[in-house]
């Protein structure tokens, strides 16, 4: 290997390193949400929570907590980042 290879593929590595770095920094300061509601169905990737303005599907990830029963019917509040969430159409609110 030349000087001139080494030193392309050490710039390569540094900048994968670098991308790898921002990409987990800005999964983990996504923007956050919480409701606090009944829970009116759940799967094993999605919990659907419903308070008084909105029915909210939520991807069960990594980042997401659920205070409470995890069953329909129980009240439960959910953190979750807001990406991960999507309001159900149709229904309260």
């Amino acid at each position: 290997m030349t000087l001139q290879c080494c030193m392309k593929l050490k710039t390569l590595l540094s900048l994968a390193v670098v991308g790898s770095l921002v990409l987990t920094t800005v999964a983990a300061t996504a923007p956050k949400g919480s409701i606090t509601g009944t829970v009116v169905a759940v799967t094993s990737t999605t919990i659907t929570v419903q308070d008084a303005t909105q029915t909210l599907v939520i991807k069960l990830g990594a980042d997401t907590t659920v205070s409470g029963e995890s069953k329909v019917g129980s009240t439960v509040t959910v953190t979750y980042n807001l990406m991960d969430a999507q309001k159900k159409e149709g229904t309260a609110g």
